[in-house]
């Protein structure tokens, strides 16, 4: 019952994550700017939800240090946003998913069996195969998407291992709840500290629904990892991807061309197809 619960809680957090960076699309304002407002968004939320739900206010080195990870990088998430879009960024840095498995497998021993490793690297093979083909897809005349890529790919990688404190302490979602919120408000604070640029559009409501979208996934996608193993749980909750893709191809029209649309869906199936293998691989 409590995998089927945590099934639900991962499909909950992809719905809403790859949701939640259409208002900060709408945003014209610097990346410094624009996620802080994001992060006080996560920060207000989750200060809320906690105090309603009683979870502790307690605060710990691991949690706050998951903040950090976090937050930077969201930071080049957002900035790869900016390089080429959400249809292509997300389906990128969805490629957290390996460096989660990596951690799950070599630091927790989540996955024993000989059955689950295959299943669960023939997973990791296809996000690699759809992360490629996003990659290499790119508008007539564009410039060089590298930046772009890049910055998705750091991304990944610090997306990819924000959950390992909490797994490492074995702490209670409710108690990294606050303290990984916590942790998102200092560095962002700082960051956006070393480029104080505020636009006289201050879009502020754009900015705060990014931060409350992010924390009602988040809580959903703390559970899910507790229920279902950092190496299940939260590739299953990066099918994040394919409604990422959905809003940058249909709603901004990030992509023109029928071929290219195809493409960077097909794509995007490819790697969502990957955390699901992941996902059952337990």
């Amino acid at each position: 019952m409590s995998e089927l619960i945590g099934f639900i809680y991962a499909v909950i957090a992809a719905i809403v994550w790859g949701t939640h960076l259409v208002p900060f699309k709408k945003m014209k304002a610097n990346i410094y700017y624009s996620q802080f407002l994001m992060c006080l968004g996560i920060f207000l939320l989750t200060s809320l939800m906690s105090i309603l739900f009683k979870f502790p206010l307690s605060l710990s080195i691991p949690g706050l240090v998951a903040g950090v990870i976090w937050t930077i990088g969201n930071f080049s998430a957002l900035s790869a946003i900016r390089e080429i879009g959400i249809s292509r960024a997300f389906p990128i840095w969805i490629s957290n998913t390996l460096v989660m498995f990596t951690w799950g497998v070599v630091l927790f021993k989540e996955l024993t069996s000989l059955p689950s490793l295959v299943l669960g690297l023939l997973g990791v093979l296809l996000i690699f195969i759809g992360c490629v083909l996003v990659g290499r897809t790119k508008k007539e005349k564009e410039k060089s998407t590298k930046k772009g890529i890049i910055l998705a790919l750091i991304a990944a990688l610090f997306f990819g291992s924000g959950f390992v404190p909490l797994k490492l302490t074995e702490m209670s979602g409710e108690k990294f709840f606050f303290q990984m919120s916590t942790g998102i408000m200092i560095t962002s604070t700082f960051i956006f500290i070393l480029r104080i640029d505020i636009p006289k559009d201050l879009q502020i409501t754009k900015g705060l629904l990014t931060g409350f979208l992010w924390a009602i996934a988040n809580l959903f996608g703390i559970y899910a990892t507790l229920l279902l193993g950092l190496s299940r749980g939260g590739p299953m909750t990066q099918t994040a991807a394919l409604m990422g893709a959905l809003w940058g191809l249909f709603y901004f029209k990030e992509f023109k061309e029928k071929k290219r649309v195809i493409r960077i869906i097909v794509s995007s199936i490819i790697v969502v197809t990957g955390a699901i293998l992941i996902g059952l691989a337990g």
